[in-house]
């Protein structure tokens, strides 16, 4: 009887595995189908990481990458929709350069990365074309 179980039991846990795998390759194709086809490759890697570390979250990760190469070598920013207070004092003692709450606009972004990465945005201005005046041509009255 208690083989049994014990058997009744692994094939469940083998069943919800499979749903487990099936379910982030769900997920990956859902997210690649709504955003454009130029972000498919970010979504892909971003799901393929969620699930080769189901028990590692980001600041883990990032532990686990100051450890190895320093905090100065590069700059982590924590990109979140858990944007209460006392998490982002937390997410900051761990190390992170900074904390942007989802969702975001596109100039948070680049005002987050410029302040790190010291870097200055270029943007192309656009020139509206001048008016058509033609005052060398003589209107002919007849």
């Amino acid at each position: 009887m208690e083989l049994t179980h014990t058997l009744q039991d692994v094939g469940w846990i083998l069943i919800c595995t499979a749903l487990v795998l099936l379910m982030q390759g769900g997920f990956c194709c859902l997210e690649s189908g709504l955003v454009r086809a130029k972000n498919s490759v970010n979504v892909a890697i971003k799901n393929f990481v969620d699930f080769c570390m189901p028990v590692m979250n980001g600041l883990a990760a990032a532990n686990e990458i100051f450890k190895e190469y320093g905090r100065d070598r590069m700059k982590i920013i924590a990109f979140t929709a858990a944007g209460l207070e006392h998490e982002r004092e937390a997410t900051m003692k761990h190390g992170f350069h900074d904390f942007v709450i989802k969702p975001t606009q596109k100039e948070e972004i680049y005002a987050c990365l410029k302040k790190h990465l010291d870097i200055e945005y270029l943007y192309e201005v656009e020139v509206e074309p001048a008016e058509t005046k033609d005052e060398n041509k003589v209107l002919e009255s007849g």
